[in-house]
């Protein structure tokens, strides 16, 4: 046997010594309430011009400075919903001529200079349209290779 099929076989003796003295008291305090789970709080927001966009931006971001009320956020404690008053239910019309020229974002590189360059950082790379970067003592693991191939990310190595 090796040595992860030993591994799990310990942990499933052990759960299934523990489990069953667990899974009561687990059951009871969260029948009991102990740990009450909160109804999220729903805000309405009204967009109806870029004004308000923005004023709900800043909003978003003095909700995420304080910890407790981002954390909220993040768990889906605290949710935000469309005032149906300001919300359009057709597309808005096209610009005749837009007001911004499109700007070409610069070309985004993602440079490892040293360590294994996994198949989480190409996809992650590929996923950001980016090229990768390997320094002299990046090594490209075998997974990480066939990812490169399969998505046709642009990879280039230092010396």
């Amino acid at each position: 046997m090796t040595e992860p099929d030993e591994l799990r076989l310990l942990v499933r003796e052990v759960l299934r010594d523990l489990l069953p003295a667990v899974l009561p008291a687990l059951a009871g305090r969260s029948a009991a309430g102990a740990t009450p789970v909160a109804e999220p709080v729903v805000e309405q927001v009204a967009v109806g011009a870029d004004g308000d966009l923005t004023a709900f931006a800043l909003r978003i971001l003095d909700l995420a400075t304080d910890p407790e009320r981002s954390a909220d956020l993040r768990a889906g404690r605290l949710r935000f919903r469309l005032d149906p008053a300001t919300a359009r239910t057709e597309a808005p019309a096209e610009p005749a001529e837009p007001a911004v020229a499109a700007v070409v974002p610069p070309e985004t590189v993602h440079r490892h200079e040293k360590g294994a360059v996994t198949e989480r950082h190409v996809a992650a790379a590929a996923a950001a349209g980016a090229r990768l970067v390997l320094g002299p003592r990046a090594v490209l693991t075998p997974l990480a290779r066939e990812r490169v191939r399969a998505s046709g990310l642009a990879v280039e190595r230092e010396d």
